[in-house]
């Protein structure tokens, strides 16, 4: 990576220009940039999180810790994550046997 593109941080993903942040469209190329921009930061993180609540929730008690997953990764999708939609998925498992569970001792 050159210092350049370290400085301004995106390159047009059909000329490989370096571009300004503000740019709508490449002005090299012609390419609209929207939707091409780089994912908001913290969506992994909040994704890592979601997956390990939707695992242990299998493991203790699961609906707190499923809802929990549910909820991380709700945020993590908004935050343009996808690795979020298996911690929703892990969450509502768990949360479901755990509830399965429940009814089943009463």
């Amino acid at each position: 990576m050159s210092t350049e593109e370290k400085i301004i941080g995106r390159v047009c993903p059909q000329c490989g220009r370096v571009l300004e942040e503000t740019w709508k469209s490449c002005p090299y190329c012609g390419k609209d940039l929207i939707g091409t921009q780089k994912p908001s930061k913290g969506g992994r993180t909040w994704a890592i999180i979601s997956i390990i609540f939707g695992v242990v929730s299998f493991i203790v008690f699961g609906i707190p810790l499923g809802l929990a997953a549910i909820i991380c990764g709700a945020v993590a999708v908004t935050k343009e994550n996808k690795l979020g939609i298996v911690g929703i998925i892990l969450g509502v498992i768990g949360a479901v046997l755990a509830l399965i569970i429940l009814l089943a001792v009463f």
